[in-house]
């Protein structure tokens, strides 16, 4: 089954349709002989549809969330129709794939008021039109309300309460109304999603953002070729003779990864400067040292365009290059605050091995008689 989708966005509006075709590789009949059902059914079918939506704040703690959604499709049978579940297609107060249906429309509003912070409350409000087939050619009417409470729990889990009544809904008694009770606890990494909840939520994110994530990770992958290039060059191994004695070793070495990120990427002058450290200290690089390294990294570019990526862009804007060197009086300030004290307890916990030679990447050089 493929599915092409396109998605757009004006103002406080935003739009979306979709279609999916889909062919089994095998379908042999089933049914009985001439029903209505079997007959409609077929190896081929096609799903589509199209939805709006808008949130609307309220305060800076409620806001309330309208959609539109309706959706068809050609060919559909009871095991290809639509139905609504907890996820994509929600539809309070119905139990997930109680309704089955080829052709319908909801309208769904939600308000939410944040309570306290990470307490959240959540009221629902839905209405459906949608036509079964085995119920006849018309379509039915299934309204349904609800609420919901999110807090935080221990662990960093967050518990999720919702309940929700369909008035339309039919009970294993066959009265009328149904009560939809659902209580998941889940880490916090697998929440707040764009596109769902829960791990789907994270699986459509993520192929929704591939093109990004892609040019980030080779980006990555860049930096890491570059770190690697440069400590084969033995340069690191060569460093400690031109450093000087003492803590001021360190110090001169956070300088020059200052320097480096005015014009290198700080996710680079990071990597460089920790490939530096590596050797220079034989190994032995105090967490310390290490996040003053990545504090350095990221100052020395703060007043330089082409340094780091924010200051990059203010350029493309049109900003002027002098405007942001200023920045470098609260850099360099910011610098010898935690760069001097780094350098202090590197130095007692590993000082700066001027006998360079015995060290290169933990290989001993040995000369012939």
């Amino acid at each position: 089954m493929e599915r092409l989708a396109l998605e757009g966005q004006r103002g406080p509006w935003s739009f979306g349709a979709w279609w999916s075709p889909a062919r089994r590789a095998s379908w042999p009949a089933w049914g009985f002989p001439g029903a209505g059902e079997a007959a409609s059914g077929g190896a081929a079918f096609q799903r589509f549809g199209a939805s709006a939506s808008r949130a609307v704040v309220l305060s800076p703690r409620a806001l309330v969330r309208v959609e539109a959604a309706a959706m068809g499709g050609h060919g559909l049978d009871r095991f290809s129709r639509f139905s609504f579940d907890a996820f994509d297609n929600r539809l309070r107060g119905y139990p997930s794939a109680g309704l089955r249906f080829d052709r319908g429309a909801v309208l769904r509003t939600a308000g939410t008021w944040n309570v306290a912070p990470g307490i959240r409350l959540d009221a629902f409000a839905d209405t459906a039109f949608a036509r079964d087939p085995g119920f006849g050619t018309g379509f039915l009417r299934y309204s349904g309300v609800g609420a919901g409470l999110e807090a935080p729990l221990p662990w960093r889990m967050l518990l999720s309460a919702e309940w929700g009544f369909g008035f339309e809904g039919r009970d294993r008694d066959g009265g009328r109304g149904t009560h939809v009770v659902r209580v998941t606890a889940y880490k916090l990494f697998f929440t707040g999603f764009r596109y769902g909840e829960g791990l789907n939520g994270l699986v459509l994110q993520m192929h929704h953002e591939w093109v990004i994530l892609t040019n980030l990770f080779l980006l990555l992958m860049g930096f890491a070729i570059l770190s690697q290039h440069f400590e084969n060059s033995r340069i690191p191994d060569e460093m400690p003779a031109f450093l000087p004695h003492g803590w001021g070793g360190g110090l001169a070495l956070l300088v020059i990864v200052f320097v480096l990120s005015s014009f290198l990427d700080n996710i680079a002058a990071a990597l460089i400067g920790g490939t530096m450290a590596r050797h220079v200290f034989r190994g032995r690089v105090h967490i310390g040292y290490l996040a003053a390294v990545v504090a350095a990294s990221n100052a020395g570019g703060s007043g330089s365009v082409v340094g780091d990526t924010t200051t990059t862009m203010l350029w493309i804007g049109g900003v002027s290059p002098l405007s942001v060197v200023e920045a470098y009086v609260a850099a360099v300030s910011g610098f010898l605050i935690y760069a001097i004290p780094a350098s202090l307890r590197q130095h007692r916990y590993s000082p700066i091995a001027k006998d360079a030679e015995k060290f290169h990447s933990g290989r001993t050089n040995t000369a012939l008689p």
